[in-house]
């Protein structure tokens, strides 16, 4: 058999088996609270139209006002914003089964570096490869840590826009990236700096409006073709993601009270944390063309729920037993003692 078969053979075995159907992929829903000072979680079940489901305590201490949650599948990172903390942390997320879900030890991520720009983060959010973006609205400014920062265990962050080189960033709120662009919130002058702004990875790059609507932006999150975002009182807001769609800006929803972080699960749903309704609601999120009067269902309560994120385990992989920057190490060499030598096993 040849040498560059066996370790094909060797590492198709090594990897953890996952299920064949994606509707099949346990998944939590991750809740933070302003109130509270704590996360919470719940297993999603898979059935249509179930009821509320209930939440159990996820961490107890070591937060003050977490608000925007992130999730690295990956890696297994849980990331949370909360502003007096002045740094970023991320605890390590280990699920036991379909329905107990726990962590490790708070770490940090991000710090600041000096006592004149704390890092009071508010939103985060995290790509497919595990790079992290989040806004820091006194400092009017977007920071990032990339996957490789992270492997190394680089806490210093990059500024990727700044308000006083990018008019389009003034006070930040909400943040969600795909593996294309990053878009953000603006809690001020929306009229110039534009309230839902899309603009590249690198620093500084051009950025573009989508919507200019004067609404105090909280949560971002990203579904199919489209950029939701939440109001300060009742509404949910909607925009292409290009800004290309023929419909605008659309009121997709005004059931809330005080909306705040959103999220959506990659399956369908958009999960919206209402703060005043002491609730997270969700809804059909992966419509092609934005409509008005999208129906809204309760899915669980929680005092003062502000911050939503959902965690699908079988998304993690191989990262049970190491992240993404690994394994590309690991397969580099092998490619290059199969390639420079003979493999004897």
């Amino acid at each position: 058999m040849p040498p560059y078969l066996r370790v094909a053979l060797w590492v198709a075995a090594a990897l953890p088996r996952v299920s064949k159907a994606y509707n099949e992929m346990p998944q939590f829903l991750i809740v933070s609270s302003s109130v509270t000072h704590q996360i919470a979680y719940a297993p999603i079940p898979q059935e249509p139209h179930p009821p509320a489901l209930e939440l159990k305590t996820l961490i107890t201490s070591g937060l003050t006002f977490p608000q925007g949650l992130a999730v690295d599948p990956w890696r297994r990172y849980l990331y949370v914003a909360d502003p007096t903390l002045n740094k970023l942390v991320y605890y390590v997320l280990k699920a036991k089964g379909r329905d107990k879900l726990e962590v490790g030890k708070q770490q940090t991520a991000a710090v600041g570096t000096d006592a004149a720009t704390p890092l009071q983060v508010r939103w985060v959010s995290v790509d497919n490869l595990g790079n992290v973006y989040f806004t820091v609205e006194s400092l009017h400014r977007i920071y990032r840590i990339t996957s490789s920062m992270l492997d190394r265990g680089v806490t210093t962050p990059e500024v990727v826009f700044e308000g006083s080189k990018t008019p389009s960033v003034n006070a930040p709120g909400g943040i969600a990236i795909d593996n294309y662009f990053v878009y953000w919130s603006n809690k001020l002058s929306q009229n110039t700096a534009g309230t839902i702004v899309r603009g590249g990875y690198a620093p500084e790059t051009v950025t573009k409006a989508l919507t200019d609507i004067e609404a105090k932006s909280y949560g971002v999150c990203l579904a199919v073709n489209n950029v939701f975002f939440t109001a300060e009182t009742k509404y949910m807001y909607g925009v292409n993601r290009l800004g290309s769609g023929w419909n605008g800006t659309v009121a997709v929803s005004d059931q809330f009270n005080e909306a705040r972080g959103c999220a959506y699960d990659g399956m369908g749903t958009v999960y919206v944390a209402d703060k005043g309704n002491n609730a997270i609601y969700s809804f059909p999120g992966d419509m092609m063309e934005l409509r008005e009067s999208v129906p809204v269902s309760l899915t669980a309560y929680m005092q003062g729920a502000y911050g939503v994120s959902v965690y699908t385990v079988s998304e993690s992989g191989f990262a049970f037993t190491t992240g993404p920057t690994i394994i590309l190490q690991i397969v580099l060499a092998l490619f290059t003692i199969f390639t420079t030598s003979e493999l004897a096993f």
